[in-house]
């Protein structure tokens, strides 16, 4: 997610309306956008492995602790 860029915006209203009309959880995390991800896919790697100390790993962990949290709930 990027929110200067336009197009991340309108995905993001977007979502939010679906969300609505199908009941269905908009979590408060956001995965910001890297080179990191493209490089690990490129490589077969997981973003932990390939770059766990990144500004898109933690994003990741935390969308995963608040995903658990809301399962658990």
């Amino acid at each position: 997610f990027n929110p200067r860029a336009n197009i991340s915006r309108q995905i993001k209203e977007l979502a939010e309306q679906l969300s609505e009309y199908i009941s269905a959880p908009i979590y408060k995390t956001y995965i910001r956008s890297a080179v990191a991800v493209e490089e690990a896919q490129a490589n077969r790697a997981d973003i932990f492995d390939y770059a766990g100390k990144s500004t898109v790993a933690e994003d990741y962990k935390a969308f995963i602790e608040e995903f658990l949290k809301g399962v658990n709930e």
